[in-house]
């Protein structure tokens, strides 16, 4: 079969199954041509060629991913704009969960400043969980795991995924401050929690457990455990023994610091999971470049930021907190600031997350969250093959 040097269907026409990719100018589409050329409706995300985003092609579905095989259909148009809805409440349904979120956390902050003791601040345990549930929600809004079967199934798997991931990272944190100081422990964070927060769902996906054999799944559970991580870990910060005061700031800025969790290490999962379903195993080359990629940016940021913070010897020095005043103002500063850095982990995230969309969703998907058709998990060469072996698995 001709293919071009990236793999693209040279000649679709030569396809023993369907006689042309689909031509028809109502761009998305969800039907193909039979092998007689009449039109084959499909069920939603069926099996079948389908336009992705860009103009004049097409990419192979073959139900549950996007194989990673295009091809050129000549009739069909570019893609028509994308406008942007009316939001709603409903549509807005994170950004009011991580509001509500971070409000406890602020809560239990002044009820411990109030009462001096310093138990209370552990109460932001459910801020955090409220917020980070936000966080979780504003994937869902364009990935659309709440389509996922067994979804009750996989949000247990994935806290406790995430809550092993804190019993395992806290510990050996812990012992090698004590073994190395705090500088090179700061380093290690990256390796430490990004495989804690993936040891779990990557076990899973390795004994071969058939939920997490879907790579909307599997992000979906990893993107749960790194936010169950993040909540775990927020709440350790708030609640750290110190000024009475710091509590307030801790609150106002450690939600947003949190974020970095479960959209970093979701990137990573979202390429983890779709190479190696289309390479049938579970370590692949673009896999271990993601997670070497999350594994650095995580020590970059833990290093650099934290060390700013570093006084003499090997205690981390937050500055002394005296009064609200103080802690709102460094408070608000530093959110400025951990917003940016969850925009930028966002668009890293959506990156890979966009390849999990599939073709229902297409048309209502702004541009940004359509797919590219990345190689993910394909050999070189491999693409034009990838096609063939999914055709001729409909014979």
């Amino acid at each position: 079969m001709p293919s071009s040097a990236d793999g693209e269907i040279a000649d679709p026409t030569l396809n023993p199954v369907t006689a042309d990719p689909p031509t028809r100018p109502d761009w998305p589409t969800s039907e193909v041509l039979g092998p007689a050329g009449g039109a084959e409706p499909l069920p939603a995300d069926g099996a079948g060629w389908y336009p992705f985003g860009k103009s004049s092609k097409v990419a192979w579905f073959d139900g549950e991913i996007w194989s990673g095989a295009t091809a050129t259909a000549p009739g069909l148009g570019p893609p028509p704009p994308w406008r942007r809805p009316r939001h709603s409440m409903a549509t807005l349904r994170w950004l009011w969960v991580m509001l509500a979120g971070q409000a406890l956390c602020i809560l239990s902050a002044l009820l411990a400043a109030a009462t001096g003791v310093n138990a209370l601040a552990w109460t932001s345990i459910v801020g955090f969980a409220v917020f980070m549930t936000g966080s979780v929600l504003l994937v869902d809004w364009r990935v659309q795991f709440h389509e996922l079967p067994g979804l009750r199934r996989l949000v247990g798997l994935g806290i406790a995924a995430g809550v092993v991931a804190s019993a395992v990272s806290i510990p050996i944190e812990l012992a090698a401050v004590h073994g190395l100081g705090i500088g090179p422990v700061l380093w290690l964070s990256g390796p430490i929690e990004e495989t804690a927060k993936l040891l779990v769902p990557i076990a899973l996906l390795a004994w071969g457990v058939g939920a997490l054999r879907e790579p909307k799944a599997g992000l979906f559970v990893v993107v749960v455990s790194a936010a169950t991580f993040g909540a775990i870990e927020g709440a350790v910060w708030e609640s750290r023994r110190s000024d009475i005061w710091l509590h307030l700031e801790m609150a106002i800025v450690r939600p947003g610091a949190e974020l970095i969790h479960p959209f970093l290490t979701g990137f990573a999962a979202a390429v983890i999971w779709l190479a190696a379903r289309r390479a049938g195993r579970v370590v692949t080359r673009s896999g271990v470049l993601a997670f070497a990629l999350i594994v650095v940016v995580h020590s970059v940021h833990d290093g650099i930021a934290t060390l700013l913070l570093l006084r003499k010897g090997e205690r981390i020095g937050i500055p002394s907190v005296y009064s609200p005043g103080v802690a709102i103002t460094r408070g608000v500063a530093s959110w400025l600031v951990l917003f940016l850095q969850a925009v930028a982990v966002y668009v890293l995230l959506r990156h890979a997350a966009r390849e999990l969309v599939g073709p229902t969703h297409l048309a209502t998907s702004p541009p940004q969250w359509r797919p590219r058709i990345k190689p993910w998990g394909l050999r070189r060469g491999a693409r034009a093959h990838a096609i063939a072996t999914n055709l001729n698995a409909r014979r």
